[in-house]
């Protein structure tokens, strides 16, 4: 019963964390699955040692202390990326890139600086590269439309340093 309900566990965890893209949730599904799988082997090392007489427990345990052990620094470094801020990918970084300059008033970027701490707490960064013969005004509204459409549209807080071009 205790493999069915921790197996239970495990896909109800799992799909919860991948619904919100959790990684604490997916850890403790982790966990479920490890606890069902130490279940088991405990369950078929006494179904084996009572039939046939083998004593094959202390390998048996040595196997699963391997797997919770893989599995747990497997979690913990899943669970800390995000606290401790992830790499963001290639493609986001252009997408940004590509984002910002596609606006007549941006030349270019540079020193774009990118934290994600996990799904809706990703904080950009950047500076933007203006000519130097529009007006500042307009430059400013166009930069803080940016601002707002990037927040809206990749679910991040976004802040742009106006840099200008002579």
């Amino acid at each position: 019963i205790s493999i069915v309900v921790k197996l239970y566990m495990y896909f109800y965890n799992n799909g919860t964390g991948e619904k919100i893209s959790s990684a604490a949730m997916k850890a403790v599904a982790l966990d479920s699955f490890t606890d069902s799988i130490a279940t088991l082997v405990v369950l078929a090392c006494a179904l084996i040692s009572h039939y046939t007489g083998l004593m094959i427990d202390g390998w048996c345990g040595l196997a699963v202390s391997a797997f919770v052990l893989y599995a747990g620094f497997s979690a913990a470094k899943d669970t800390i990326d995000p606290l401790l801020g992830s790499k963001p990918s290639k493609e986001y970084v252009e997408t940004i890139e590509k984002f910002v300059t596609s606006y007549d008033d941006v030349i270019g970027i540079h020193d774009l600086v990118i934290h994600d701490y996990g799904p809706g707490r990703t904080m950009i960064s950047l500076h933007a590269e203006v000519p130097a013969d529009r007006n500042i005004i307009d430059v400013h509204d166009t930069i803080d439309n940016i601002e707002r459409r990037i927040n809206a549209t990749l679910g991040c807080s976004c802040v742009i340093i106006r840099i200008r071009l002579s």
